[in-house]
C-alpha cells in the first residue's frame, strides 16, 4: 500500500509512506516542524512495531525534511533502518539552522544504530536495490545530480522506484526538468500504475520527456490546491495549469 498523509496544516509540503508486510519505507516528511505530530499519528496507525526500515530524504527543502529536524523529529520516535538522503546541496546551504538541525538529528539516528549513505553513494557502491520480498523491490534511479551540483535544490532531488510484479511506482521528489531529462537518459524507466508528481504539480516538472517514457495511469499531487503560499501568480500557484495539461493525455486520474 502506498499513502499520501494529509500533513495537517495549510502549507504544501511531501510525505509518502510505503507498506510491504511488515516493511514501512517513509519518504520524506514535510510541510513543516508543527505537523510532526500528525504525520506521526499517521505512520503509527500501519508501522504497527515501531520501525521505519527506511527513510528516504529526497532534498534539503523545509517542505520535504521539516519533520527529520527537531529534537522530536521522526527519527527520534522510530527506529531507523537504512537513511537514504539527498547527495548534493546548494552553496550557503550548510550554514542554515535548519540544515544543521537535520544534521544533528541524522547523526544521532546513526549513533542509534540506523545506516546512512546518499544516493550517490548507493549507486556507486551498487546498493541501490532493496528486495522487500514478495516479488517487490525498492530501487534508488540514478541521477546527473547526485554527483554534480544544481543551481536549484529541487534537482538534487532523490528518486526512487517501487516494483511489483509488472507495476512500477515512481516518486521523484521536486525533480525539474533537467534532473527530469537526465533521469531518462540515466535509467531504463518503466510505464507506471502511479506517478508522485514532481514538485507539487509545478510548471517546471512532470514534462513531456519523462511523461512520454512513463506514461503514467495514475498522478498524486502533494500539494494545497491553489493557494498563493508561494506566489500569487495564479498561473504557477499549484497545480499549474501547464502540468494539468502535460499529464491530460495520458491518464484522467
Amino acid at each position: 500500500s502506498i499513502h499520501f498523509p494529509e500533513l495537517g496544516n495549510y502549507k504544501t509540503g511531501d510525505c509518502t509512506l510505503i507498506k510491504k508486510g511488515s516493511t514501512e519505507i517513509l519518504i520524506d516528511a514535510g510541510a513543516s516542524t508543527d505537523n510532526i505530530d500528525t504525520v506521526d499519528e499517521y505512520i503509527k496507525k500501519y508501522c504497527e512495531d515501531g520501525i521505519l526500515e527506511y527513510v528516504v530524504v529526497t532534498h534539503a527543502h523545509e517542505d520535504h525534511y521539516a519533520g527529520f529536524t527537531t529534537e522530536n523529529s521522526l527519527f527520534n520516535r522510530y527506529k531507523i533502518g537504512v537513511i537514504i538522503e539527498f547527495a548534493q546541496i546548494t552553496e550557503g546551504k550548510a550554514d542554515q539552522k535548519m540544515y544543521k538541525n537535520y544534521v544533528r538529528e541524522r547523526n544521532e539516528a546513526v549513533e542509534a544504530g540506523a545506516k546512512c549513505y546518499t544516493a550517490k553513494e548507493a549507486r556507486e557502491q551498487n546498493n541501490y536495490v532493496f528486495d522487500l520480498g514478495g516479488g517487490t523491490t525498492f530501487t534508488v534511479l540514478d541521477s546527473y545530480y547526485y554527483y554534480n551540483v544544481s543551481k536549484t535544490e529541487n534537482d538534487h532531488s532523490v528518486c526512487t522506484l517501487l516494483t511489483q510484479g509488472d507495476s512500477n511506482f515512481l516518486f521523484t521528489g521536486d525533480l525539474e526538468k533537467k534532473g527530469e531529462e537526465k533521469l531518462v537518459e540515466l535509467n531504463s524507466l518503466p510505464q507506471v500504475e502511479l506517478y508522485k508528481a514532481g514538485h507539487h504539480g509545478s510548471k517546471t516538472s512532470s514534462n513531456e520527456k519523462l511523461l512520454e517514457v512513463i506514461k503514467p495511469k495514475r498522478v498524486c499531487v502533494c500539494c494545497c490546491a491553489g493557494t498563493s503560499e508561494y506566489t500569487d501568480v495564479k498561473n504557477n500557484q499549484f497545480p499549474t495549469q501547464d502540468f494539468i495539461n502535460r499529464i491530460a493525455p495520458y491518464t484522467d486520474k
